[in-house]
């Protein structure tokens, strides 16, 4: 058998919350036109190179099913196109500065070349995707649907309805589904029991997260690093054999490099074999990139974020000093900015390098590189250009391979079963940002939704013969209860990122619920809904995506 080499698996995590019909700037549909132009069609272009070079390195690319489904909607598309020649416009009036005129040019030239990507791939950013997927050039990951903040939901079924209706968007769109997933936020909580907050009663055995995936048909998730810091050994795999282990296997059997998340464990929180895989994020390796501070990001030549010639205008300016006011940086050098990608790119190679040898020989160690997609390109501008040349390297290198997180997991013999705790890649590793007195309401919410769905869900499935009016109406009522448990509200209202906003979306979405599980109670019992009910309900259906 050859030997396997160390490698590398970047992951990608682009995602963003329903924004179609709900507002425009500064928030709203802005948000998914500037993570279009600035991240999905650069990466799109930046594998289109990369297959017309040859370039072997792979990696994971995670698209959230509400992601797909606004990138696939026909007027959005159209949109974008409008968004794309405002920008130009934009460009060609900025010609007339003399202190940023090379610039604008380069602008003009920059939105020039998207649009003709845009073009060129027919305006549908999924499809180019699913085109370099065919390719062998990524593993799409799926996800839940909507981006709940799984280890806080109070029902197993709610996980579960939330991954299986991803599943069914991810592949319809794209045409295929990867058994690989993104778990939002990289929230995990183990089998636990517990009594339910709602109903009350006995505490009940809940499922852990990961036998919930493994149930769905998923193969493999991500994690924090944290959560492989603290697992606790269970069992270990020979020759595909399961072998029960203590909790003190961990110290005991050192050669099997429990915790390292230079490699992918298996994972089941009940004591037993598993089919499914967890690799954990290398945090000292992503800092390296995200971190605006120590990392990349922070230097001096890379376009600064924050300053615009006015508050919808192109970007003029560089970082210069981080230490510095907006008012005293200076003129932004393309072609600089781009050699310094280049160099960070040769840097951060070296840096992998010597991260994958510090791993025991005879054991293949795997790299594992989580970050938000949004970096690449929105946040940090030359972001693509940086992986673009990292990839390109990877590619060419002798003794390590660049590629996906199911190929490799098929590649190595994964030999540990661990039980994993309960954690995110939020602040401090722990539910924080979405548990917290300012969301606990709002979790009071969620879980009195979720038990209000599942009661007419049963009555719909024990009814003998349902209307036709109750079977649509529950399924406008399915897609309000996925869109309410969006993590994103209770982010930016923790992270100050748009609090009204997010109050505002939480609290519209919380009574399109209520309107449509009124009707489809009244369906039920074959009466009629008031006029009001009524006006509520047809806003509800209006506000959803179309999912086709």
């Amino acid at each position: 058998m050859p030997t396997v080499k160390p490698a590398v698996c970047l992951v990608l995590h682009a995602h963003m919350p329903y924004v179609l019909k709900h507002g425009h700037w500064p928030h709203g549909e802005v948000w998914l036109m500037e993570a279009a132009v600035g991240v999905y069609l650069p990466l799109i272009g930046m594998l289109q190179r990369l297959s017309r070079r040859k370039v072997s390195a792979s990696f994971s690319l995670g698209l959230t099913p509400i992601l797909l489904l606004q990138l696939a909607d026909k007027g959005f598309q159209a949109r974008l196109l409008q968004y794309i020649d405002e920008r130009l416009e934009r460009a060609a009036k900025d010609h007339i500065d003399s202190d940023i005129c090379e610039t604008s040019k380069y602008w003009f030239k920059h939105y020039q070349t998207l649009k003709q990507l845009y073009s060129q791939i027919k305006y549908n950013i999924p499809q180019a995707f699913a085109k370099a997927q065919n390719r062998g050039q990524i593993e799409i990951l799926s996800g839940p649907a909507t981006h709940p903040y799984a280890a806080l939901l109070t029902s197993d079924r709610t996980l579960e309805h939330q991954i299986r209706v991803g599943r069914q968007i991810s592949k319809r769109i794209l045409g295929k589904c990867s058994s690989g997933i993104w778990l939002p936020e990289c929230s995990h909580r183990p089998q636990i029991m517990r009594r339910d907050p709602i109903s009350g009663g006995p505490e009940r055995l809940r499922y852990g997260v990961d036998r919930i995936l493994e149930r769905c048909g998923v193969s493999h998730f991500f994690v924090e690093s944290d959560l492989f810091d603290a697992a606790r050994s269970e069992g270990v795999v020979k020759h595909g054999v399961f072998h029960k282990t203590t909790w003190d296997a961990v110290s005991e059997y050192q050669e099997f490099m429990w915790r390292s998340v230079l490699e992918p464990h298996r994972v089941n929180t009940m004591g037993k074999h598993s089919r499914i895989v967890a690799l954990a994020r290398h945090p000292e390796a992503c800092a390296q990139v995200w971190s605006a501070d120590g990392g990349y990001p922070g230097d001096s030549a890379y376009l600064e974020f924050h300053k615009r010639k006015d508050t919808q205008g192109h970007r003029y300016w560089r970082v210069t000093d981080r230490g510095i006011g907006l008012g005293g940086k200076k003129l932004y050098h393309p072609a600089s900015a781009g050699l310094t990608a280049r160099a960070h790119a040769v840097d951060y190679l070296q840096k992998i390098e010597s991260w994958l040898s510090a791993h025991p020989f005879g054991r293949p160690a795997t790299l594992t590189l989580c970050f938000d997609a949004e970096l690449f390109g929105h946040w940090w501008f030359e972001g693509p250009q940086f992986l673009e040349h990292l990839l390109h390297l990877l590619g060419q290198h002798p003794h390590i391979d660049a590629t996906t997180a199911d190929r490799r997991i098929r590649e190595t013999d994964v030999d540990k079963v661990v039980w994993l705790g309960e954690g995110s890649w939020g602040a401090e590793g722990d539910h924080r940002v979405w548990w917290n007195d300012q969301s606990k309401w709002m979790w009071q919410c969620i879980h009195r939704a979720e038990h209000r769905f599942h009661q007419l869900s049963d009555a719909l499935q024990a009814a003998r013969k349902p209307t036709q009016k109750a079977i649509r109406l529950h399924k406008h009522l399915s897609w309000a209860f996925l869109l309410l448990q969006s993590s994103d509200w209770i982010f930016v209202i923790t992270t100050k990122g748009a609090v009204d906003y997010g109050y505002q979306r939480f609290c519209e979405q919380l009574s399109r619920f209520d309107a449509l599980a009124e009707a489809v109670e009244f369906a039920l019992m074959r009466k009629r809904i008031s006029a009001v009910t009524e006006l509520k309900v047809k806003e509800a259906i209006l506000m959803q995506p179309n999912d086709g």
